[in-house]
């Protein structure tokens, strides 16, 4: 596996996934959250960590609920066959939902998957009847780009090497010396 860094702006390849999390941590420590944001004039690290002590905690969502925010929805009338269509894909719901309007949960890429919802409650899937269309038709095949002209510059990496320099300043182990007499070596 190869990935350009740099958006292809003269970044070297990178050969793993955790060397590519790596260089985004250094940009993420390094640059992002050290720029003042536009709105609050403050850093993004300086605005986490200042929040007021009477403030409560952040709440952070769970792994099924970003997973739902990041679905797409459309809303349906369940015909009286228990049926609804989706881009031409046909699909069989809960007999007790006949004539009512649903809405379909659904990731666009995977559209053999459907969520039915009813006023907010979660109803089940959506059983596939008919699937012709797997994706849905905004999802755009990846086109290969023209390489950008490099720079020579690898923003990246020079972040990385930053970030670095400063973990060693904070912790200076060198420092770290014994400084008794050098007696505690020999037994009593």
């Amino acid at each position: 596996m190869e990935i350009e860094t740099g958006a292809g702006m003269g970044g070297s390849p990178l050969s793993s996934l955790a060397e590519l999390n790596r260089l985004f941590g250094a940009w993420l420590h390094q640059s992002y959250h050290q720029r003042a944001h536009s709105e609050t004039t403050q850093t993004p690290a300086a605005r986490y960590h200042h929040r007021a002590t009477d403030a409560p905690p952040l709440r952070r969502p769970g792994v099924e609920a970003l997973r739902r925010a990041f679905l797409w929805r459309q809303t349906r009338t369940v015909t009286s066959w228990r049926a609804v269509s989706l881009l031409g894909n046909h699909y069989e719901v809960d007999a007790a939902l006949v004539g009512q309007e649903v809405d379909l949960l659904f990731n666009p890429f995977d559209l053999e998957h459907i969520e039915v919802e009813f006023h907010g409650r979660p109803m089940g899937q959506a059983r596939p009847h008919k699937v012709t269309r797997h994706v849905h038709p905004d999802v755009k095949a990846p086109t290969k780009k023209q390489p950008v002209q490099a720079t020579g510059i690898d923003y990246l990496r020079l972040l990385e090497a930053a970030q670095q320099a400063e973990l060693g300043a904070a912790i200076n182990f060198t420092a770290l010396t014994d400084t008794t007499d050098g007696d505690d070596d020999q037994p009593a």
